[in-house]
């Protein structure tokens, strides 16, 4: 026989307890968990946004629409951004913020106009204002003001070009003088000067000619600046325009409605892609080593429903069942975190339990002590037989001692001490915590079940309280889990690590 080893046998290292698995079911778990949230900031934020559409008024627009004629022979494109560039000059600004006396800079008066080029030909322009019929007056004096000043630049430019022209046929013109001179001296002399005066008679012909020409280009100047200037005009009359009431308070009520969901999906998924705390039943069950015995959905208020006490109570009885074949009961159910409602939960366990002939004590450890008035309503509900309630006195009744384990045990009155002994279940409602009453809590029970509240607690000290447990010990009978999701479809047991195959035997 051969043996072969296929792989090491590491030494066992406890694994930490599992955090949290962030997940795309997880994140619709807790949106449906938490719609109530959500929903809310969502209509807060579609209320607050038909709100400012109905308190804060609306900006007043108005437009005029501008036919503008270019020069022949210029390219249309570059002539509209010329004309852009002219409406956007501080000249216009100050002219029209100085007729109508606006407290406005003309950086902000030109921050208030927007300019469309509908065509080459076509601009419209559009002003907003919060105040009431301001936007039409202002369109009306701009769209004057700014066909005056185009106008004044286009004759600007043909004065400049026309005085060009000008000039130059001032200087043919001496040049035509000094010609005819020449030609009357030349006209009156020898043969071959009246042979050079037809020479300079040509030449005055075309030094004439030119003069002409340009004499054609000042009046084509002036007639085409002319014609620009008059064609250039308002072609659709200055106009407000309508708010558009129910556009507003559509767009206002969905931008906040909007908002407000988005608000309302980070409070709900921020703290929870953050938190380590643990939901689900495999996550709490790796966590403290143990089953998860039963579960109900999220308890609201200082007292559970009645079927989620009613369950809460059958678990705690079936553990103590299972402990039954060994004699005496003695169990501990330990609220993790904090739950007033324990002591209702405990009481119908225990009136569950009591029977005649079988008695039942229980023993209230917990710091706001209502087990007494758990009992009281447990009878008055029709329970046949009731437990006996004990509770130490003083400050810190989670401190004192029992009488388990040799140990000294809290002082316990006659009745109380034959209840203790006769007693076949004692259940005792205690606090678990870290640092202090782990052992005081052992010299009560010997068993252990520990109420977990899903959400509230986080795999680090859920494994804490598993081990600080187990190091009294405790016997750990398993977990009841309140708040669990109705998504949640784990179980709730701890996986158990597969045995390596280290070694393997052929023949």
């Amino acid at each position: 026989m051969n043996w072969r080893i296929d792989a090491p046998v590491d030494d066992f290292e406890p694994d930490t307890p599992p955090g949290p698995v962030t997940s795309l079911r997880q994140v619709l778990a807790t949106l449906r968990r938490c719609w109530r949230t959500w929903i809310a900031l969502a209509s807060a934020g579609l209320l607050l946004g038909i709100a400012w559409a109905t308190t804060v008024p609306a900006l007043e627009r108005a437009s005029v629409t501008l036919l503008l004629a270019h020069p022949t022979g210029v390219d249309p494109l570059s002539a509209m951004a010329t004309d852009l560039s002219m409406l956007r000059t501080r000249t216009i600004a100050e002219q029209v913020t100085s007729e109508l006396h606006l407290s406005m800079t003309p950086s902000q008066f030109q921050d208030a106009i927007t300019a469309t080029p509908v065509t080459s030909t076509v601009l419209e322009l559009t002003v907003q204002s919060s105040v009431d019929g301001l936007a039409l007056k202002i369109v009306k004096v701009l769209s004057a003001r700014y066909l005056s000043f185009r106008g004044d630049q286009l004759s600007s430019q043909a004065e400049a070009l026309q005085q060009g022209y000008q000039e130059r046929i001032d200087a043919l013109e001496q040049q035509v003088h000094s010609l005819s001179q020449q030609y009357t001296r030349l006209s009156l002399g020898t043969p071959d000067e009246r042979a050079q005066a037809g020479d300079v008679l040509a030449l005055r012909s075309q030094v004439t000619s030119q003069i002409t020409t340009l004499q054609q280009g000042i009046e084509e100047s002036q007639i085409g600046t002319t014609s620009v200037i008059r064609a250039s005009h308002v072609l659709d009359p200055a106009r407000a325009l309508s708010a558009g009431t129910r556009k507003r308070l559509a767009l206002a009520g969905a931008s906040g409605l909007i908002g407000g969901l988005g608000t309302g999906i980070a409070v709900v998924l921020v703290p929870t892609l953050l938190s380590t705390r643990l939901r689900r039943r495999a996550d709490i069950a790796e966590a403290l080593e143990t089953v998860v015995v039963c579960t109900v959905p999220r308890v609201r208020g200082q007292r559970p429903v009645d079927r989620g006490r009613t369950v809460l109570a059958a678990g705690i009885q079936s553990v103590c069942r299972d402990l039954d074949d060994s004699g005496r009961v003695d169990l501990a159910v330990a609220t993790v975190d904090e739950a007033r409602w324990a002591p209702d939960v405990v009481a119908e366990a225990a009136a569950g339990l009591a029977a005649p002939g079988r008695s039942v004590l229980v023993v209230d450890l917990s710091a706001e002590g209502g087990m007494s008035a758990a009992v009281d309503r447990v009878r008055a509900r029709g329970a046949a037989s009731v437990p006996l309630v004990f509770r130490p006195e003083g400050p810190f009744p989670e401190l004192t001692r029992g009488p388990l384990r040799g140990r000294a045990g809290a002082d316990l009155d006659e009745i109380t001490e034959t209840a203790w002994l006769e007693a076949a279940v004692v259940l005792t409602l205690a606090p678990l915590e870290l640092d202090a009453g782990i052992d005081e809590l052992a010299s009560w029970s010997t068993d252990i079940v520990m109420l977990v509240t899903a959400g509230r607690t986080g795999a680090e000290r859920l494994g804490s309280l598993g081990d600080l447990v187990r190091t009294a010990a405790l016997e750990l009978r398993g977990a009841l889990l309140v708040g669990t999701d109705r998504t949640d479809e784990s179980l709730g047991r701890r996986a158990e690590p597969a045995e390596p195959e280290a070694v393997r035997a052929t023949s």
